[in-house]
């Protein structure tokens, strides 16, 4: 056979085998396809577009737009290509061919199909919905499917697009499908806030873009404002010497419009921005005292003397300052100085009435008084949001009859210890409520347990409290291993569960409390995946949460308050000292629980982590793509949980010693208290 034979029969065998090849592909491409629940309908097939957004009225880059965005986002994840998008006007009566998705306000859906409310009761009900609420409607364009997302506002469809991206879209190979399943949704919590303590260590170098990506997982997760610490930023003309300074020192945002920028970012994704500052005390507040007598500084306390007429009066200038360069605010955000603990000079200290309450409360809610009554002239819009619940009112009646008397619908009051219960007009314990319809609740739920969150959302539902404002804190603590990344990562795990778990606690606290797991078995994993995967998927979060802190202050140096970065410990050498000390103390108590702890994430969290690593393993092999998606996400949280815990040096084999030797120790006898008494020789004087 010469050459050019062996050739041909090359080229033809090799000709056979890619079209045998390409014949193998689109029969494995149609095989993966497969699966597609009954009663959906195609958004991708085979790797094609066959479905549309349809957007109704507004305008390119608001937030309808961003709503068709967050729909596609998981499909171009999954297949690489997202769905046709399509804006009409509400007075045209003409959509695309096909199935579509469409998104409109109540306001645009009545001029696009009149009819519309009367033939769909979910929608007719949007009427009386708050206004983030929505519905989704299955319906029909011509023959094909469609489903309607309608909202009240356009941060209405936005919730609407989001709930329709994570709870009925999911797909197998090269395609993806919608389950058109009808839902009306209006949240039970009204006020869904969110703290900001955006001021110190990593978090004062975030930029703008990188606020707008951690306000778009806000909006993902249901929240509705945000109170975003700006005094550090703020370039004030009248106190310059308070600007870039303490603990926001090198803060990226160094302008009045990269403020702006900031407040923008929110506003587009349909959040209220509040600015954010302390009190007679906290960081650049506590500087607005610098060239008094004293610096204005409080008696026996940190911080101010709010009882000081000039240390008021600044205080009233630069907030006056602040808005007059920032009017497009919604609100302030005040913590009052009152965790530096109460001024004991002779005019705050002064009794008022038999229960305990002082002076220092009436110069604290007098000074909101006196800054509202001339706000509100000129900015009658703009909200006031105080922190209460501090000791230092804890029998401070006539503080907390002047809050009660506080009506107006513009104030709001945060909760920040739990206190849950204030002292009433005779000194009994009343419920938050009682004192104000808009008291919320705060916490930082991204270190409490799911178990934990659940009860305090339930918590908030009976008790009458207005809403939940979580703390974000990604510049001091995150209870995982991305606390230091720029910007922190919402959009994986733990966050995204964690985020995911509030926006469901809040909007519908009572029935999502008995089903959680199983919403979240839909949010995250295909319909025909495990059920065991949502249980893994929370144990794995709250394991996270429980040991990250632990982890992290061993495994990755720390930016601190002034922007330092420390290295972290070793524990060895901790341990090496703790064993030196001669006496068992409190120190001695804390290192031997932070010891046992780690003994636990060795002992059993890894061979935990392992067991889940090998359900993940498996459902990511046969799942669908959110499956598939939800899995990568468990697998890299636990290998970041194991390079953690290996940097950390956790796995030392003279861990199980070093706790037996401090039980040891504290068990030890105390030495006696008293000094043993030295006989001196008689012969010397006293005094020698």
């Amino acid at each position: 056979m010469t050459r050019q034979h062996v050739a041909a029969v090359w080229r033809l065998v090799s000709g056979l085998a890619i079209r045998l090849s390409a014949l193998y592909m689109s029969v494995a491409a149609f095989a993966a396809d497969m699966g597609q629940p009954k009663d959906s309908f195609m958004l991708i097939e085979q790797g094609k577009v066959v479905s549309s957004v349809v957007v109704l009225g507004g305008q390119s880059g608001d937030i309808l737009d961003r709503a068709a965005d967050a729909i596609d986002a998981p499909i171009r994840e999954w297949v690489g290509t997202g769905l046709n998008r399509v804006r009409v006007l509400p007075t045209s009566k003409d959509l695309p061919g096909g199935a579509c998705v469409v998104l409109g306000t109540l306001k645009a859906i009545r001029e696009w199909r009149p009819d519309f409310e009367q033939l769909y009761p979910e929608a007719l009900r949007v009427n009386g919905a708050d206004e983030h609420g929505f519905a989704c409607v299955p319906s029909k364009n011509g023959d094909a499917s469609q489903l309607v997302v309608v909202g009240k506002t356009p941060r209405g469809v936005y919730n609407g697009a989001i709930w329709l991206r994570d709870m009925c879209i999911d797909g197998r190979g090269t395609a993806v499908w919608l389950m058109p399943a009808p839902i009306l949704r209006s949240p039970q919590m009204a006020m869904r806030g969110v703290y900001c303590l955006s001021m110190y260590g990593v978090v004062s170098k975030y930029s703008p873009e990188d606020w707008r990506r951690v306000f778009e997982s806000f909006a993902r997760d249901g929240m509705d404002r945000v109170y975003f610490w700006v005094s550090g930023m703020f370039p004030s003309q009248k106190f310059p010497w308070t600007f870039d300074r303490d603990a926001s020192t090198g803060t990226n945002i160094r302008t009045v419009a990269q403020i702006r920028e900031v407040m923008q970012a929110a506003h587009d994704f349909g959040l209220k921005f509040y600015l954010g500052s302390g009190v007679f005390a906290w960081s650049t507040a506590y500087y607005l005292g610098e060239g008094l007598p004293n610096n204005g500084t409080a008696t026996g306390a940190g911080g101010l003397c709010p009882a000081i007429p000039e240390v008021r009066q600044r205080h009233k200038e630069y907030f006056t300052e602040m808005i007059e360069a920032l009017p497009e605010a919604d609100g302030f955000f005040f913590e009052l100085r009152d965790e530096h603990g109460q001024c004991m000079c002779e005019y705050c200290n002064k009794d008022i009435d038999t229960f305990g309450s002082k002076m220092y409360g009436q110069y604290e809610i007098s000074f909101i008084h006196e800054f509202t009554r001339d706000l509100w002239q000129e900015h009658p819009k703009v909200n006031i949001c105080v922190n209460v619940g501090y000791k230092e009112h804890e029998r401070d009646v006539a503080f907390y009859k002047a809050i009660s008397e506080m009506r107006d619908p513009r104030f709001e009051f945060l909760d920040v210890r739990g206190s849950w219960e204030f002292p009433g007009p005779t000194g009994e314990r009343l419920p938050g409520s009682y004192f104000s319809s808009k008291m919320t609740h705060w916490d930082p739920f991204y270190s409490r347990l799911l178990g934990e969150i659940v009860q305090v959302s339930e918590k908030i539902a009976r008790s009458g409290y207005a809403g939940y404002s979580p703390a974000f804190e990604p510049g001091y603590a995150t209870a995982d291993y991305y606390c230091q990344e720029i910007p922190y990562p919402t959009d994986v795990l733990p966050y995204a569960a964690t985020g995911f778990a509030f926006r469901e606690l809040t909007w519908e606290p009572i029935l999502a409390a008995s089903n959680l797991e199983q919403r979240a078995q839909q949010r995250f994993f295909g319909v025909d995946a495990s059920k065991e995967l949502a249980k893994d998927l929370f144990v794995l979060r709250d394991w996270v949460v429980t040991n990250g802190k632990t982890i992290t202050k061993y495994s990755q140096p720390l930016v601190n308050y002034i922007g330092e970065t420390l290295k972290p410990p070793v524990l060895a050498v901790v341990a090496a000292e703790q064993l030196k000390k001669s006496e068992f103390d409190a120190q001695s108590e804390q290192f031997l629980a932070e010891l046992t702890q780690i003994a636990g994430i060795v002992n059993d969290g890894l061979p935990l982590l392992t067991r889940i690593e090998g359900n993940v393993t498996k459902a990511q092999s046969q799942g669908t793509l959110k499956t598939k998606s939800t899995a990568r996400g468990m697998l890299k949280l636990i290998q970041d949980s194991r390079e953690n815990i290996k940097q950390a040096q956790f796995e030392d084999e003279r861990l199980a010693g070093w706790i037996n030797q401090l039980k040891e120790q504290r068990g030890a006898p105390k030495p006696s208290a008293e000094k043993p008494v030295i006989n001196a020789p008689e012969a010397l004087p006293v005094g020698q």
